[in-house]
């Protein structure tokens, strides 16, 4: 099931595209709704055609409440579990917003009034949250935590031990995966990625807090967990699944930039969640990954006495973004050298030693030091008080011809299948 995600997101996209093209020749009516209408049922048909069978999954558009009876704004396709209550004379339903998986607002192009407008609609979900709270598994927010904060959230009931800025980062993770996935799906919009890029920021710069004047609904997670304005997408970085680290940025990065097929995004969103809220087996998912090609747009770091968020505009030229393309590319795990390879062969047989054990081991303070960068970079470790821990789930260790010594955390087999696929390569161009 290699590249499953990658492989059905461009046939989504494919009937995405000839869905347009349907579309098109009824564009003359010149009638709003009916326009809408057609690409809600595009939108739908699409998402029809990401769900699992067997899930007790549907696609319908309409409502959200909560216990209190309060309701969101229309909805023009969300992807729900269970039976809803259908609303007399009409096709739409009403759904209680823990049964809600993903919302999806559709705009036939996507410019800043549509992006304000799907934004105000997005915030009517949020709303309906409320102290409707279900109970929280957690995997979800200690592997975004462990992805973002590069150390490990080992109870969620105790974060005493945590700095303030990761114990804002864990509170905003709870609520991120309280909330449904909210996406505004634009089928058309900005002719150029870094103007997408602008007008985000242009809007969160209209609505900026300031002690005399506070405007609430553009915390970090307010934010849209997907924009989408034709082929250029905004995606969030909360850990679910995607993460980046910048050096040289306070913070943490919130929001990244991407200049290819959109769906592919939307799917990863939508089975990252499906994944979490139904145990499925990371099989599922294939055994490959390509690491997108995101640009880092917008850093978060929490201001102090709890008083908000400190936003950080990442600029990027044109030819920069498209220069980012060429870090696109198949996963494979950390190379290591030979002193790498021995600690982190020695952090997985269960051993642990502090970081002035580990200058002594190799002789060397200033190589180390390099070391800790490196593996704490690869997220393969961290350090706490002065000791050297691993950071993965199941860290493994190998060595394989033509790469040498090799690190990964392999908890959904993917070293392995890696080193496997590595090692047919190999037998079949006569290399060993």
């Amino acid at each position: 099931m290699a590249n499953i995600i990658k492989n059905i997101s461009e046939l989504l996209l494919a009937i995405r595209d000839k869905g347009v093209g349907e579309i098109e020749p009824f564009l003359k009516i010149k009638h709003g709704s009916t326009i809408g209408d057609m690409y809600e049922g595009l939108t739908k048909d699409i998402a029809e055609k990401s769900i699992f069978d067997g899930l007790d999954l549907r696609v319908v558009s309409g409502k959200i409440t909560n216990s209190d009876g309060v309701f969101s704004d229309q909805i023009d396709c969300m992807i729900v579990t269970g039976v809803g209550e259908k609303i007399p004379f009409t096709e739409d339903y009403v759904y209680p917003i823990n049964n809600v998986v993903m919302v999806i607002e559709v705009k036939k192009k996507l410019h800043s009034s549509e992006m304000s407008d799907g934004y105000d609609n997005l915030q009517s979900v949020i709303r309906t949250q409320a102290n409707d709270y279900r109970q929280l598994k957690g995997n979800s927010i200690k592997d975004a935590f462990r992805s973002i904060a590069k150390k490990p959230l080992n109870d969620l009931n105790d974060i005493t031990g945590l700095d303030y800025q990761e114990q804002m980062l864990y509170h905003t993770l709870v609520i991120e995966d309280l909330l449904p996935v909210r996406v505004i799906f634009g089928y058309s919009g900005f002719a150029k990625e870094n103007t997408l890029r602008t007008k985000f920021i242009e809007y969160l710069t209209q609505h900026l807090s300031t002690s005399d004047n506070p405007k609430y609904g553009y915390g970090p997670t307010s934010f849209p967990n997907l924009i989408v304005a034709g082929d250029y997408s905004l995606i969030k970085t909360n850990g679910m699944p995607y993460s980046i680290h910048t050096d040289g940025v306070k913070g943490f990065c919130w929001m990244a930039s991407y200049r290819h097929n959109p769906i592919l995004l939307l799917l990863e969103l939508l089975w990252t969640r499906l994944n979490y809220q139904y145990n499925l087996p990371p099989e599922f998912f294939g055994d490959e990954l390509i690491n997108e090609s995101l640009a880092p747009l917008l850093s978060i770091h929490a201001m102090d006495d709890y008083k908000g968020w400190e936003y950080t505009e990442i600029t990027y030229s044109d030819s920069d973004l498209t220069s980012i393309d060429s870090e696109e590319k198949e996963w494979q795990p950390t190379i290591l050298n030979e002193d790498e390879y021995i600690v982190m062969n020695k952090l997985c047989e269960g051993k642990t030693f502090t970081v002035d054990e580990l200058s002594k081991m190799i002789s060397s303070e200033e190589n180390a030091k390099a070391i800790i960068e490196k593996l704490s970079w690869s997220h393969l470790i961290y350090v706490e008080n002065g000791i050297i821990k691993l950071l993965t789930k199941e860290c493994k260790c190998a060595i394989v011809p033509h790469f040498g010594f090799v690190a990964a955390d392999d908890y959904d087999g993917r070293l392995m299948n890696w080193i496997m696929k590595k090692m047919k390569e190999i037998r079949k161009n006569h290399q060993i």
